[in-house]
């Protein structure tokens, strides 16, 4: 539990300087954070219930996505400056890694595992921003009624 409330913190931490990279307005850099933030307790909550990193990753990318795509319309903003500092956490660095010190290593068999593993995840993050991506559409369809 500790481990958990410490990486978020260093998620949230992080992502701001994400934002700062990309050249995020000041206004959004604490929003874009808390929403990785959100994502990140999503999917450490999600790995260890369900004991799956494709399906933690999946919901996390998805729960990222979708609330990107609340605030963005209350925000008047692209959901991009809120998605994407989220779904950064969510890259798997590590197989990315590994792969290729195990392909300059020579150790292909290995690298296969470790590359195999990357690409599911990140199938499962892009399957989750996709599902985002229908539920704006359902939001644009959602128009509110004026008085």
């Amino acid at each position: 539990m500790m481990n958990t409330i410490i990486s978020t913190i260093c998620i949230f931490l992080a992502t701001i300087g994400t934002c700062i990279v990309f050249n995020i307005k000041r206004k959004h850099l604490v929003v874009a954070s808390l929403i990785s933030s959100i994502g990140w307790v999503i999917y450490s909550i999600a790995l260890i219930k369900l004991k799956s990193e494709y399906i933690a990753i999946f919901l996390a990318a998805a729960n990222v996505g979708i609330i990107g795509e609340i605030i963005s319309r209350y925000k008047k903003a692209p959901a991009t400056i809120f998605i994407l500092p989220g779904i950064i956490p969510l890259v798997p660095g590590t197989f990315i890694y590994y792969t290729m010190l195990n392909i300059t290593n020579k150790n292909y068999i290995k690298a296969t595992d470790f590359g195999i593993k990357t690409v599911f995840i990140s199938l499962s993050i892009a399957c989750g921003i996709i599902i985002s991506m229908a539920f704006r559409k359902i939001l644009i369809k959602i128009k509110p009624r004026k008085k």
